[in-house]
């Protein structure tokens, strides 16, 4: 078994880590938490079902990504704008969330369905990692004391910006890569280390929004 076939193996079993740290911790999830529950839960089955279509060769799994860019944008543009508590901020959060919905129903016509996502996937990185960043920017100046490190929106936020911040040249690169097999171990060290930090964030026990 090569390092590839062990890395995908792994990326699925800890792809649950979230959802039982979830269950386990359900009684103190506010919200916004539970509604990243349900999106880490819908990842973790896109995520399998696309691996079995294509061990199986059953047919083309890239309508999947598609189908995940979509629901990402709209779950995590929910979640953000529920997080953020300057109204300005809750209106730009409404206005990229509404661009990056729009550029990526946009490319999934332009480029066909059956085609691997790569303008879609760097569309949705992009709207990701700057919104990450402004949540972060909101954490960093918060007027009063707080311990970020208890925050389950800190840990989220960070492995949500780790992950696209490292995928989106390989995202924005896919179709000119001639091994894509192997630059994917990337995406698959960065899955693994995304599943760690929001498992981590849902076993937090939310306290005052920020």
């Amino acid at each position: 078994m090569n390092i590839l076939r062990i890395l995908k193996y792994v990326t699925i079993v800890l792809g649950l880590l979230p959802l039982v740290t979830a269950v386990i911790n359900y009684k103190n999830l506010n919200h916004t938490l539970k509604l990243a529950a349900v999106f880490f839960a819908l990842s973790f089955l896109i995520d399998t079902l696309s691996i079995f279509v294509k061990h199986f060769n059953m047919a083309n799994n890239y309508p999947m990504f598609q189908f995940f860019n979509i629901i990402c944008i709209l779950f995590f543009g929910i979640i953000y704008y529920q997080s953020f508590y300057n109204k300005y901020i809750k209106i730009l959060t409404l206005i990229m969330t509404n661009i990056a919905m729009l550029m990526v129903i946009f490319y999934t016509v332009k480029n066909s369905i059956w085609a691997y996502p790569s303008a879609s996937n760097t569309v949705v990185s992009v709207f990701l990692i700057l919104i990450s960043l402004i949540y972060f920017y909101q954490l960093l100046n918060w007027q009063e004391f707080t311990h970020i490190e208890r925050q389950p929106l800190f840990w989220i936020n960070s492995g949500v910006l780790i992950y696209f911040s490292i995928n989106i040249f390989l995202f924005m690169l896919y179709n000119k890569l001639q091994d894509k097999n192997y630059y994917y171990v990337i995406n698959s060290v960065t899955n693994i280390i995304t599943n760690l930090l929001f498992a981590i964030g849902l076993f937090c026990k939310p306290r005052k929004r920020i």
